[in-house]
């Protein structure tokens, strides 16, 4: 009936109204700002994690994402509360081989989804410690992709790929 129609059209309004327009997207819908609650709700299956540094209030966890035909893990960074980072790696290492081929097939999609990329470095051709970063901007969101080779003997670990979507910044220029 009509009186329906009506009050369907006004809570779609009042719902287009009530969504920024400026949010900054980060990973599968997530956006800039979002609570640890929502994260919660949005993916339930997520479990806090200990972080060591000192500027992440807390860090969630999202395990066995599948990506590319691969499994991911998702962490959510939070500050004051508030989602500022999201980070997608990959802890499986097959070779050398598959890392790159990986990487440069993430590369591909990345640059599909977001367009040229603004800035890379590129040192896969190197003998030995092979690294890769390239960066995207979506708004005021950069999303970069980061490969680096695994060393035998380093007592850092670093995970061989990374998608990271970072809105910090915000945070840093809302103060000024």
């Amino acid at each position: 009936n009509m009186q329906s129609l009506k009050i369907f059209i006004t809570l779609c309004f009042i719902a287009a109204l009530s969504n920024p327009v400026n949010a900054q997207q980060l990973w599968s819908g997530t956006v800039y700002g979002m609570s640890e609650s929502t994260i919660k709700t949005i993916f339930p299956k997520v479990i806090e994690v200990k972080s060591n540094n000192p500027d992440i209030s807390s860090v969630y966890e999202l395990n066995e994402v599948e990506l590319e035909g691969d499994t991911f893990t998702v962490r959510f960074f939070f500050k004051r509360e508030k989602l500022i980072r999201v980070v997608l790696s990959s802890r499986q290492i097959k070779d050398m081989y598959w890392i790159l081929q990986k990487t440069n097939r993430l590369e591909e999609l990345l640059t599909y989804n977001y367009g040229t990329s603004y800035k890379s470095d590129d040192k896969t051709q190197r003998t030995t410690h092979k690294y890769k970063n390239v960066h995207w901007k979506n708004g005021k969101t950069e999303i970069t992709l980061s490969m680096y080779e695994p060393l035998p003997d380093s007592k850092i670990k670093i995970e061989p790929i990374a998608i990271i979507y970072n809105a910090d910044f915000l945070d840093a220029a809302s103060k000024l």
